[in-house]
């Protein structure tokens, strides 16, 4: 009997039957975890509120700083809301419907983008993302909608040589959606051919965010002056990760500055810009490629960030896939590090808070939450150092 290599198996898969089982793998947690509630379920809850009453939700005492970004993925949770309440099924279950829907378009728009390429099976592609834990754990657990940005982050990247205007509304409409998308657009503007195809690529991008903000001061007759404020002055998650992590923990050997790091706190995104950046001229001349380009740029992000929260790891599954010929080996070490940190945070902290039995909190955190995700930020850092050596490699990808 001739030998049948497990990639040849998996090519037989047909692609509905790996969006079934994507959807299913989804759903099912979604709906049996919907009385495991959380902090970002408990502010959509809260936001949906102020949106079906038309209240300013960044000023209503119930939901402040409870939405730090553009007004966009509010309107969803008004309307999930509302199904909610007419169909009578838990908000926490519903609410997660359009993040698990991103996900699976996530699946046809990698399985699509891999058709026209050699490097890798489409249905490989799609399989990796479809049964990545980590995304599995964001939209279906967490319940968090990073699939909605990184989806149309994805879509503007592969639509870059093929069409000019749809590229840069989706990448103005992920960024709408939340904040980290703008990071693509470096790359995009990169890839246009003379300054004055980049100034209207940057106006379209700038537009839909901007028609965004108008739209809801019309709708609540807000102030647009506090909707940015609460959107760019998101500062969560300082000292949870990477290097910041390990200069608490200098801080609390030596006893002394804990008013230094905190002030830091305030001035630390510059410091996480002015990295990007130098990652990014760095490799800009050699590597043209947008979707590797934009992947070292989230590896720098991730590398480098004093802020983190803990979905900011799916961002980069997607654009390792499409390069994936040359990213496997770092990507199977970031599937073990990344997974193995979400486990022990998601089954002991953001599902249920089991992690206290052990050691009371903060001290928990220190010694067991925070010192799990050095392993995978590590990887982050020498997969993006192993990039930035290889930049200009030649892996076409091949738009939509």
């Amino acid at each position: 009997m001739p030998h049948t290599s497990i990639s040849t198996l998996f090519n037989k898969i047909p692609f509905g039957v790996i969006l079934l089982i994507a959807f299913g793998v989804r759903f099912l947690p979604a709906y049996l975890l919907f009385d495991r509630s959380n902090y970002d379920l408990e502010s959509y809850a809260l936001v949906s509120r102020q949106v079906v009453l038309r209240h300013d939700v960044y000023t209503a005492k119930e939901t402040l700083g409870r939405h730090p970004y553009l007004p966009l993925q509010m309107y969803w949770l008004g309307l999930a809301r509302g199904i909610s309440d007419s169909i009578h099924l838990p908000f926490p279950f519903v609410v997660k419907w359009l993040f698990i829907l991103a996900d699976l378009l996530i699946v046809v728009v990698i399985f699509l983008s891999l058709q026209k390429q050699t490097a890798i099976s489409p249905v490989v592609g799609a399989l990796l993302y479809s049964f990545h834990p980590i995304a599995i754990y964001v939209s279906a657990y967490h319940g968090q909608f990073d699939s909605l940005p990184m989806l149309f982050s994805l879509i503007a990247l592969l639509l870059l040589t093929s069409n000019t205007y749809l590229s840069p509304f989706f990448l103005g409409l992920g960024i709408w959606v939340k904040s980290w998308p703008v990071l693509a657009l470096p790359a995009a503007m990169l890839a246009q051919q003379n300054w004055m195809r980049r100034f209207f690529y940057l106006l379209i991008v700038g537009m839909m965010p901007l028609a965004g903000i108008l739209i809801y001061i019309g709708f609540i007759n807000a102030n647009w002056k506090m909707v940015l404020l609460r959107a760019l002055g998101y500062n969560h998650g300082f000292g949870v990760w990477g290097y910041t992590f390990l200069i608490r923990l200098l801080v609390l050997w030596l006893g002394k500055g804990a008013a230094l790091l905190n002030n830091y706190r305030a001035f630390g995104r510059f410091v996480t810009i002015l990295a990007i950046g130098f990652v990014w001229f760095r490799v800009s001349r050699s590597e043209k490629n947008p979707i590797r380009l934009y992947l070292i740029t989230l590896l720098s992000f991730l590398a480098f960030t004093h802020a983190f929260s803990i979905q900011y790891l799916v961002w980069v599954l997607p654009f390792s896939i499409l390069n994936f010929q040359s990213e496997h080996i770092w990507l199977r070490r970031y599937l073990i590090a990344s997974f193995a940190y979400c486990f022990l945070v998601y089954n002991t902290l953001i599902l249920r808070p089991a992690i206290t039995n052990l050691l009371p909190w903060p001290q928990a955190d220190i010694a067991i939450i925070i010192p799990a995700s050095l392993p995978v930020w590590l990887v982050v850092v020498f997969w993006m150092i192993d990039l930035i050596k290889r930049s200009g490699e030649n892996e076409k990808i091949t738009a939509l």
